[in-house]
């Protein structure tokens, strides 16, 4: 990456963060933290007990609430288990987007697909907790385009030169590649001009200042969506850019790749993904550390507020049950989506930080998951289509168990369409019922596999809100400066503090465990909660 260290302390947040990434994922690779201490705003106690809710007798004393059970808050939490710590989740399940469900013998994503290959905080729980990563075969990405399939890791490179052509291709793979490799090769700390400028400008201004053909704003509109939750004219260029030049070193390093005429190249059959699910699906990873971390962690615990007192924090939470617990600890991290932080955090975050939060729109998107009793795609794991549809994406479910050599008996299929809103059909996911959303994924459907509906015999909605944290114009500024002031006893973690990952989530989580370890001593008296 081309990253210099020195003293942690000499340098910003991202001066210590490398960022690699391959089709749609960032991985931070590396990240060192500098620990101080900077005491938060602390306003008059308020006594507002949060309605009439009974109140259980005892009080608890912890070490570290960690609020939020998403992989943020389960990283966190995982790399504090050695303390007394309490993770407190909403709703009645852990891992937030990775839910999965059953069909037909096999897991279908009812929320995120795949992760890319476990690396960093991720890949240690993995591999410590004896996980078994299984690769998505294959070709593993489709197009359809202008009623025409693309399939294969060459796919993008046939789409776009198909309806454009070579020299227009070179140029916008030139293009991206150069700003790419700035993008690589800088500490961000103090971007140059050049990308100083892509961050506050959109990623559509972009493409109309380079004046790509209309194919590369369709294509990459339509894949922003599905990324990020919102399309070209709301992210900034320099959060995009960089996304589409990691898809290419996938492909572009042979003369086949270069030339589109060419069809001569590796066997597509023998490439890896780099992408992953495992044999539970994406479930069995916040499974696994719900299961290590024991009675340390709580579901169904609706967190209403965190007050400051004398040296430690008071966390109130409800249970299932309505009963409200109080929780005394001598620090807290808050793990949970900007207006969620600014909610219950308002009397223990300092003002810079909530007009930063305040700052941060939200996006949201569903799941469709059609139940089919015949095959109705099988060509490959994934097909992108167009923003004329309601969905961004199809995924085959059933994909990876059918390739596994000791399941190809596997008979039903499951076709999940992943629907961001709003997108181009649906409007406000919002504002849509079940039956409506689930008639227009249908109907775009069956416009591209004529008489589907017929074979659709069950379905499945999922439904997240606040799911993707909308990089726009002026990103990384916010970033930097967010971590910046990222200290003390009360932290943040997210994927918004890094990127809309589940990988930057992850290293958000890492990234506050590890401060929380240095700027919260270990009580002596304290002990780990143990596992049933």
């Amino acid at each position: 990456m081309g990253l210099s260290l020195s003293s942690p302390s000499e340098k910003s947040f991202f001066q210590l963060l490398g960022v690699s990434c391959f089709r749609s994922l960032f991985i931070i690779t590396s990240l060192f933290v500098c620990c101080g201490v900077v005491h938060a705003e602390v306003k008059p106690i308020i006594d507002n007990p949060s309605g009439n809710h009974q109140q259980a007798e005892k009080r608890e004393r912890k070490e570290i609430v960690i609020v939020g059970g998403d992989i943020a808050g389960l990283t966190a939490a995982y790399f504090l288990k050695h303390r007394n710590i309490l993770l407190l989740e909403e709703s009645g399940a852990f891992g937030g987007q990775m839910v999965s469900g059953s069909f037909g013998g096999f897991n279908y994503p009812k929320g995120l697909a795949y992760i890319g290959v476990p690396q960093g905080p991720i890949g240690t729980i993995v591999d410590e907790l004896g996980l078994q990563p299984l690769e998505i075969p294959e070709p593993s990405e489709g197009f359809y385009y202008k009623g025409k399939f693309y399939f294969g890791p060459r796919a993008t490179k046939e789409l776009l030169s198909d309806n454009s052509s070579s020299e227009e291709y070179n140029r916008f793979v030139n293009t991206v590649e150069k700003i790419t490799k700035a993008y690589s090769d800088t500490d961000f700390s103090q971007l140059s001009d050049e990308l100083a400028l892509l961050d506050k400008i959109t990623a559509r201004e972009w493409f109309e200042k380079e004046k790509f053909p209309d194919v590369f704003v369709d294509i990459y509109d339509s894949q922003a969506m599905g990324v990020f939750g919102a399309g070209l004219s709301k992210i900034s260029a320099l959060s995009f850019i960089p996304e589409i030049g990691f898809q290419f070193e996938t492909f572009e390093s042979t003369p086949a790749a270069r030339d589109p005429e060419q069809t001569e190249g590796p066997d597509e059959a023998e490439k890896e993904s780099g992408a992953v699910t495992f044999q539970g699906g994406l479930s069995e990873l916040p499974e696994a550390i719900t299961k290590e971390l024991g009675h340390s962690a709580k579901s169904d615990a609706k967190v209403t507020r965190i007050v400051p007192r004398e040296g430690i924090f008071e966390i109130a939470y409800v249970d299932k049950s309505g009963v409200e617990h109080v929780i005394e600890a001598g620090a807290v991290i808050l793990a949970v989506p900007p207006p969620v932080s600014l909610k219950i955090g308002d009397l223990v975050l300092g003002q810079e930080q909530k007009d930063i939060l305040k700052s941060i729109a939200y996006s949201s998107y569903a799941t469709v998951t059609l139940f089919c009793s015949v095959t109705v795609f099988d060509q490959a794991f994934n097909l992108s289509v167009g923003k004329e549809f309601p969905f961004s994406d199809l995924y085959d479910s059933s994909w990876v168990r059918r390739h596994n050599p000791e399941s190809n008996n596997v008979r039903e299929r499951a076709l999940c369409a992943h629907v961001p809103g709003p997108s181009a059909e649906t409007g406000s996911l919002d504002k849509m019922s079940d039956e409506d959303l689930l008639a227009s994924v249908m109907n775009g459907v069956e416009r591209i596999f004529p008489q589907s509906r017929r074979n659709i015999v069950g379905h499945d909605i999922q439904r997240f809100n606040l799911a993707f944290p909308i990089m726009a114009p002026g990103n990384y500024e916010r970033i930097s400066k967010l971590n910046d002031l990222n200290q003390g006893r009360c932290l943040l973690a997210g994927d918004y503090m890094i990127y809309p990952t589940i990988e930057a989530a992850a290293e958000s989580g890492f990234l506050a465990a590890m401060k929380m370890d240095e700027s919260a001593p270990q009580e002596e008296s304290s002990t780990k909660a143990t596992g049933p």
